[in-house]
């Protein structure tokens, strides 16, 4: 009796699998491209250095783009689902927030366009809201706090081909001060105090 249990349950996988691959089941692909190492300079409170993370690229067949950064000190990464257009941002494995998406923006450098997303986390939070200033291509360029004196600064690899584009367009950004203008609340109503 269990060897005849054995030999259904062998032919049942045996079939199934049969007939995933007679349907034209294609299983899903996960195009990755380990980007290698990237560096920021970050600045807290008076003090600057450089960090260098791992870092990858993900375009999950639905439309996702994931970008993951880690080194010894911390992870993070952004989700960015292009179809729905809904951002997140998952920091140390555990804290995910949604990022309100503030401003889009194309800066052109030699002639060639790049998109720049303005995200914001923890949009209407007192201590704690963030800016996010994040290209598709290149993933996190500059990050910074609403509250505190902490940040982080894109620094692009001198060896690469697009050096000189992607400092040209970290420049462009730094310098339009319309994009660090923090975000205003919405007032629904407002309504002038009476003295009398």
């Amino acid at each position: 009796m269990k060897h005849l249990v054995i030999v259904v349950l062998f032919l049942a996988t045996f079939f199934s699998c049969k007939q995933a691959t007679n349907k034209g089941y294609k299983p899903e692909i996960i195009s990755t491209e380990i980007d290698s190492i990237k560096s920021f300079s970050v600045i807290e409170k008076d003090s600057a250095y450089v960090l260098t993370y791992k870092s990858s690229k993900q375009n999950l067949p639905n439309g996702t783009i994931v970008f993951r950064y880690s080194n010894e000190k911390e992870n993070f990464a952004f989700l960015y689902d292009t179809a729905n257009r809904i951002y997140k941002g998952v920091f140390n494995r555990a804290d995910t927030i949604t990022l309100d998406l503030e401003v889009v923006k194309f800066y052109s450098v030699n002639g060639k366009d790049y998109k720049l997303l303005k995200l914001i986390g923890n949009k209407n939070v007192t201590d704690g809201g963030m800016l996010f200033f994040f290209n598709p291509d290149f993933g996190l360029l500059i990050s910074q706090s609403n509250t505190w004196r902490i940040g982080k600064i894109f620094n692009p690899e001198k060896n690469s081909i697009d050096y000189v584009q992607k400092t040209a367009l970290l420049y462009k950004i730094l310098t339009d001060e319309s994009m660090f203008a923090p975000p205003l609340t919405k007032i629904k109503k407002y309504t002038f105090p009476k003295f009398e």
